[in-house]
């Protein structure tokens, strides 16, 4: 189990490498200069419920994330964008009983670092009906946080440190016949897996435990919309779902980018 990450990493790199020919190609020739600059801010938020490895139980991770976007845009459709960013991360009820004391972390956001990119391809180009091939990829370098532990005769600490992936790919529906506002539907194929290490220090005492989580959901979908405010600035906010057995867990994002 703990190998599926990295395929599943592997076939997201490969899709979009297969992909990203066949959309070129696919671009009417006469736009083949036409190349734009964007950059911008994104803000995101999702809440998904995890599993965590040998442990039947489940917990939330929230995750707020703002991020600056510096893009390319390399013929009408076909774009390629990086993600860097800064995240503050909340897993919500997580027990490590193998410390010399058992910890029961019941929340606390820890910041990190996040980066990653984004591909977005056109493969249908109609009057009202485009679709698009958009994919992405999230890493988020989670930093250190430490608290005293109450209730103590002697000094003790506690250390986590969490980091998480995604990768999320599928086709995006978008309907053109208004202008200025394009709406869109993106169902989407979303894997998130990470891990989560608590170490812990009492005097001469320590230990530290390390668990791996993944997401309980592996699909998606979102309803968004784009909008031009003019010719060089465009707004795009979106909301999604993630059904999983038992429960759905929630995402958004909110996006400004200015084309040059």
């Amino acid at each position: 189990m703990k190998q599926m990450p990295c395929w599943l990493t592997a076939f997201f790199l490969v899709l979009v490498l297969f992909t990203a020919p066949l959309v070129i190609a696919q671009a009417p020739s006469k736009a083949a200069s036409s190349t734009h600059f964007q950059s911008g801010l994104r803000f995101d938020y999702f809440s998904r419920t995890v599993g965590w490895s040998n442990d039947e139980a489940t917990s939330k991770l929230t995750s707020f994330i703002g991020s600056l976007v510096l893009g390319i845009e390399f013929r009408p459709g076909f774009s390629l964008a990086a993600i860097l960013g800064y995240s503050s991360t909340d897993f919500e009820s997580v027990t490590f009983s193998r410390l010399p004391l058992s910890v029961d972390f019941g929340g606390g956001g820890i910041s990190g670092y996040v980066l990653g990119g984004e591909i977005c391809g056109r493969l249908l180009s109609g009057p009202s009906l485009g679709i698009d091939l958009v994919g992405q990829f999230l890493t988020c370098l989670g930093g250190n946080k430490k608290w005293d532990i109450p209730g103590l005769v002697v000094s003790g600490t506690v250390e986590g440190k969490q980091n998480w992936m995604r990768a999320s790919i599928g086709p995006q529906f978008i309907y053109r016949e208004w202008k200025g506002f394009s709406p869109y539907v993106f169902p989407s194929f979303d894997y998130l897996w990470g891990t989560f290490t608590m170490k812990e220090t009492i005097q001469t005492l320590g230990g530290e435990e390390k668990k791996d989580h993944k997401g309980k959901s592996l699909f998606g979908i979102a309803l968004g919309a784009n909008i031009d405010v003019s010719a060089k600035i465009q707004i795009k906010g979106e909301a999604g779902i993630y059904p999983y057995d038992g429960g759905v867990d929630y995402s958004a994002v909110l996006k400004a980018l200015i084309s040059f």
